[in-house]
């Protein structure tokens, strides 16, 4: 997370040219790459356990699970702004709205892939989205919500609610797909 979070605060604002089948190309902001870093280490700390062992606990180690993956998600983004208010505050919040809707792609998709197969969603989603969403990031679609304005309300509603849903996933289906409910 200190990686992803540093890489944001010192190069946020500058961008890197994707490819478009809508236009020549796309300039993605570093904040909105960076972040695919920390669902990849989640998927590997959520898959690191043992379920079948898991679920005879007396304890609710599903609340637990949630409660590492929405506090990191909200540390690291929390952190992303603090970093980044003396130079580009917009890199920052960029960088906190793909980390939240990032960790909710990765947790949603826990519920029908294999965890390490469900790490590679975020990823598949910023390629999708540097692919098909235009040459601009003004004019991108609401689906796009990781590369759309941070002033557009829509743009954080989504990825609260990836989050959100992923959470409930989560909980209910702590050992992910291949363990089923507790």
């Amino acid at each position: 997370m200190a990686v992803v979070v540093a890489i944001v605060a010192l190069f946020g604002a500058l961008t890197i040219p994707f490819p478009s089948l809508m236009s020549s190309e796309l300039q993605l902001p570093v904040s909105v790459i960076a972040p695919l870093g920390l669902p990849i280490v989640l998927a590997w700390a959520l898959s690191s356990s043992d379920p079948r062992l898991e679920l005879g606990t007396v304890r609710r180690l599903g609340a637990l699970d949630v409660a590492l993956a929405v506090g990191w998600c909200g540390l690291a983004a929390v952190t992303a702004v603090i970093l980044t208010l003396p130079g580009s505050p917009e890199a920052g919040l960029i960088a906190a709205r793909a980390t939240i809707g990032y960790v909710g792609l990765l947790l949603c998709a826990r519920w029908v892939l294999p965890t390490d197969a469900a790490a590679a969603v975020p990823i598949g989603y910023v390629l999708l989205v540097s692919f098909l969403a235009g040459g601009s990031m003004r004019s991108a679609p609401p689906w796009a919500w990781a590369i759309r304005p941070t002033g557009d309300m829509a743009s954080w509603l989504i990825p609260a609610m990836l989050l959100l849903l992923g959470a409930i996933v989560l909980w209910r289906y702590p050992g992910g797909i291949q363990h089923g409910a507790t």
